[in-house]
């Protein structure tokens, strides 16, 4: 059972008042008396019918998939990778922050073959697409 932190000091909880006038020491009786209570007032029943409609409304999957061919479905091009990565600050926000570096000084063989990669995987169908993706999940 964890101790509960009240003003700098912990002080383990050993006995609590269940329904009515019952009390118990045990520490498998208030871990469930605990748990249950924080179920009963975390429950979505107690959410307004507004915070639902919202919370429903947030949490739908939406699909972005297409099958057009539109400026920002085309390939990225060597020019605009070379770019984009010259423009990178030599850190990055973060815990790691060696992505930057590496990519700054990618070969530009491995940048050709990085192109390769996700210009095959933008002009695949959203069929191929999957079986390519699954494909460099196993390699």
């Amino acid at each position: 059972m964890k101790a509960i932190f009240e003003k700098n000091n912990y002080n383990l909880l050993t006995c609590i008042q269940l329904e009515g006038n019952l009390s118990t020491e045990n520490t498998e009786e208030i871990d469930e008396a605990l748990a249950g209570n924080f179920e009963s007032v975390s429950s979505s029943s107690k959410y307004t019918a507004t915070f639902r409609s919202v919370k429903s409304e947030r949490e739908q999957n939406r699909n972005f998939t297409t099958d057009k061919l539109l400026d920002y479905n085309l390939a990225f091009r060597m020019k605009k990778l070379n770019a984009s990565v010259s423009q990178l600050k030599k850190s990055s926000f973060g815990p790691d922050t060696n992505i930057n570096d590496m990519l700054n000084n990618l070969t530009p063989a491995v940048r050709e073959s990085i192109l390769e990669v996700y210009s095959g995987i933008r002009v695949l169908s959203l069929a191929e697409r999957s079986q390519y993706k699954a494909k460099l999940k196993t390699w």
